[in-house]
């Protein structure tokens, strides 16, 4: 059995990156969703968080996205994604998503549901939640 599978991370109309991974992980509907070589056929939706690629080398890569699809097929994984900010994109961003995000929190009332609902934020709400969950992700 194969330990190795191919990720490859696009946009809509355009192919960004592919790599050689040892283990995926993604931001599932349901939560965090695990990948390795050799699994069953899947289709899932992303929601907005952090994608992390552990290569072949062991190097760890970290993407944020606000959404999307992932389907694995015949060991290979392919990321339809909303839009994907990289780490470096993410150290040249201004806080300004992030301020956003923690006064739209403030405003909205604490519940013990932890799950969020992402239908109801718009598209510059998931960047800046996804932002910051990358920037928590590569700090440690």
């Amino acid at each position: 059995m194969k330990k190795s599978f191919t990720v490859t991370l696009a946009r809509p109309g355009r192919h960004l990156i592919s790599f050689e991974a040892k283990a995926l992980q993604l931001p599932g509907d349901r939560g965090s969703l695990g990948v390795l070589a050799g699994r069953q056929p899947l289709l899932t939706v992303m929601e907005p968080g952090v994608i992390s690629i552990l290569e072949i080398t062991d190097h760890r890569r970290l993407f944020a996205t606000t959404g999307g699809f992932c389907e694995m097929i015949d060991n290979e994984a392919t990321l339809l994604c909303d839009s994907l900010i990289t780490v470096e994109e993410l150290e040249a961003e201004d806080a300004a998503g992030e301020k956003q995000l923690q006064q739209t929190q403030a405003a909205t009332p604490a519940t013990k549901n932890y799950r969020r609902d992402f239908t109801k934020m718009s598209e510059a709400e998931k960047r800046a939640y996804a932002l910051t969950l990358l920037r928590k992700a590569v700090r440690g």
